[in-house]
């Protein structure tokens, strides 16, 4: 069943790896030396480089990062295709190190090593440029601007201006040529530098403020609009899209600590689906509201624990199933039926187990019962229903309001009920392990919903019709 639903997935992978492609070819294209790795293992530093890898294989890590932390704006907002990809990944790497002070002297600063890749991102940035001029109309709008302050640092790192100055002039005449530059100094410090229009910040510019943050993209009417970078002057990074000065549409937000969401937002606020990592490394994948983790999604902790559900707030809320793993096994990488300890499936509130709720436990009996912040309180009944199935649960008017089926194969049903199918919220859990938490209609999965496969490495995120995912996005553990 899930199979024939991974279409749309599957040319998603498809897209990523014919990109991947795209930028070894530009990069082993360029005429940079692909020095060997005995010439690198000569370095300070590098001595113990695996030996498969050379300098073009060291240079790709930069942009082939850049590529996922895009990967959902390229292909599904901007759907660019692989060309126009590689330009918005390189063009965007480079605009990176526009917003490092002096990351290029920098560099040349580490020594010969250091020197051979700021001359490697020069070029590769050149040769990616080459493509807007040959085709500005398919190319322009995956072009990044960089901050034009880089081909300062990179001239002092070369103690020349040669170069720079030809790659300095060739990128102002990308500029749009209806826009008028120009450079604005606010009384209270604040700086502009970019296109105007009709009297207005519109294009592509630089705004620098008195506290060191800065902002460097696309503007419309005065306000960022579009595509742009925001470096704090403590370091964190916002790079996505804005819409009226705030944050909206795709973006990644990481954080000098660790933290990193990547995901969309709206108004200013995370809002849609996203991922989380905190800084302890536990990750979270799914639905965001108002800033905060609300909705549907998938919970991965470093200790290797996973709850799949409904969360509020940042916390288990509603149904779900949250598999423990931190009582049995120290290191977090799990496989097969046998790896969990503990099992709990049903309602939770407030991250703790509550109402209609089974609990499993592999040296114990299965537990149905009601459940409050956590404790158990009592027990439920059990009789046979139709055919061999069996429910467990509360009924109103001979019909299950909820419950717990077990069904003839040996899979469970523990969710809300109407008729005595499932209807509403639920988790369908199936004797290989893997599992489906979501909503249901007429007893299918129909709504927004999560597949678990029975290895918990893989899930399956979308929105399902009569037992097929519309839309999957595959999510692979980290651990």
């Amino acid at each position: 069943m899930l199979l024939a639903d991974l279409g749309g997935l599957a040319m998603k992978i498809f897209y990523r790896a014919k990109v991947r492609k795209r930028l070894v070819e530009l990069i082993s294209r360029s005429s940079i030396k692909n020095h060997s790795n005995s010439y690198l293992r000569s370095f300070s530093g590098f001595s113990e480089l695996p030996s498969h890898v050379d300098f073009h294989v060291l240079l790709r890590g930069p942009y082939f990062e850049c590529l996922e932390d895009h990967e959902n704006y390229l292909y599904r907002e901007a759907k660019f295709d692989d060309l126009q990809a590689v330009v918005f990944v390189v063009t965007k790497v480079f605009q990176y190190q526009s917003l490092q002070k002096d990351s290029h002297q920098a560099l040349a600063g580490l020594g010969e090593m250091g020197k051979l890749v700021s001359s490697a991102s020069l070029q590769i940035f050149s040769m990616a440029k080459t493509f807007v001029e040959k085709d500005p109309l398919r190319f322009e709008p995956a072009f990044n601007a960089p901050d034009p302050s880089i081909f300062d640092d990179i001239g002092k790192a070369k103690n020349t201006t040669e170069e720079t100055d030809s790659v300095r002039q060739e990128v102002s005449n990308i500029s749009n040529d209806v826009a008028e530059q120009r450079t604005y100094i606010f009384p209270d410090g604040r700086k502009y530098v970019g296109e105007y229009r009709d009297g207005k910040r519109h294009g592509k510019g630089t705004f620098t403020f008195p506290d060191g943050n800065k902002y460097v993209g696309e503007f419309r009417d005065g306000m960022p609009n579009g595509q742009g970078i925001c470096v704090y002057a403590n370091g964190n990074r916002y790079d996505g899209g804005y819409r009226d000065g705030s944050f909206h549409g795709q973006g990644t937000f990481t954080h000098t600590d660790g933290r990193k969401y990547v995901g969309e937002y709206r108004d200013g606020k995370r809002h849609g689906q996203g991922t989380w990592t905190d800084s302890k490394e536990n990750h979270y994948v799914g639905e965001h509201r108002d800033g905060k983790q609300t909705g549907l999604g998938i919970y991965i902790y470093l200790s290797g624990d996973t709850y799949v559900g409904e969360h509020r707030h940042g916390r288990p809320h509603g149904q779900g199933v949250y598999t423990f793993l931190s009582d049995l096994y120290t290191y977090p990488r799990f496989r097969g039926r046998a790896a969990y300890r503990t099992r709990e499936a049903g309602g939770f509130r407030d991250a703790k187990i509550h109402g209609l709720s089974y609990s499993i436990d592999y040296n114990k009996d299965p537990v149905l019962g009601e459940w409050r912040d956590g404790e158990l309180q009592e027990t439920s009944g059990f009789y046979d229903s139709f055919q061999s199935d069996l429910f467990e649960g509360t009924k109103s008017n001979d019909d299950a309001e909820e419950g717990t089926y077990t069904f003839s194969d040996g899979s469970k049903y523990v969710g809300e009920l109407r008729f005595g199918i499932p209807h509403g919220q639920g988790t369908l859990i199936h004797t290989t392990g893997a599992y489906y938490v979501g909503g249901w209609r007429d007893g299918k999965q129909n709504g927004r919903g999560i597949y678990a496969f029975e290895d918990r490495c893989k899930y399956v995120l979308g929105e399902w019709k009569d037992n097929r995912c519309m839309n999957p996005e595959e999510f692979i553990s980290p651990f």
